[in-house]
């Protein structure tokens, strides 16, 4: 009687195991981020034209008062290689005395006149330590262009 059990119990263990095996699982988590690339801009001179002091006497009456020209350099420096594009936003919008829509404005005077106007022109473009030409989109998403003039937005 003890053979036959043992035959038995062996025979429920034999026939249990397989389902037994194929019922054990074992989860695998990933975790994990994607971000994009990112890019920092940096002007030089903390992205200030400063004329200093302008007396009032060395302006124009009547019309605009050219001012010297003055050259900042822009770096923009990212984590990868990507495309990139650069928006230039006036801060002080409607405010250009110079018709166009090349001009960005230096703000009012009495809350009413216009102060005046500058543009921004991009000069010696270099990416990856290659020339490259200035471009610009009207959208920003077709028609590329071949531009040195930036836009206020």
């Amino acid at each position: 009687m003890k053979y036959c059990f043992a035959v038995l119990s062996t025979a429920v263990l034999i026939a249990a195991m397989p389902q037994a095996l194929a019922a054990s699982t074992v989860d695998l988590a990933v975790n994990g981020a994607i971000t994009p690339a990112a890019c920092l801009p940096n002007l030089s001179g903390g992205g200030v034209v400063d004329f200093d002091r302008i007396a009032a006497k060395d302006l124009r009456q009547t019309g605009s008062t050219p001012l010297p020209d003055h050259t900042l350099t822009l770096q923009v420096s990212c984590d990868s290689a990507i495309p990139f594009a650069l928006l230039a936003t006036d801060n002080r919008a409607g405010t250009a005395s110079q018709a166009g829509s090349l001009y960005f404005g230096l703000g009012l005077i009495n809350g009413s006149q216009k102060l005046g106007g500058y543009n921004i022109v991009m000069m010696n473009a270099v990416a990856d330590g290659v020339e490259v030409a200035a471009i610009r989109s009207p959208d920003g998403k077709t028609d590329w262009q071949h531009n040195l003039f930036w836009w206020p937005t």
